[in-house]
């Protein structure tokens, strides 16, 4: 009976984790929360500015 919801629960800690992880990877570039909004709805645009753009990496906050 509560099989359905295991996909639903497992999208949900995905979800979870690439918020984290995207807003971890902002904090170590020293850029801020809208940076990380930005990496997660538009990654492969923001991946290129963190890589090709004048951005350094600042180590883990």
């Amino acid at each position: 009976m509560g099989l359905p919801f295991v996909p639903l629960l497992g999208g949900l800690a995905i979800w979870f984790i690439n918020v984290v992880a995207f807003y971890k990877l902002s904090l170590a570039y020293g850029h801020g929360v809208g940076f990380a909004i930005g990496l997660f709805f538009l990654s492969p645009i923001f991946m290129l500015i963190l890589g090709l753009g004048s951005s350094q990496y600042q180590g883990p906050q």
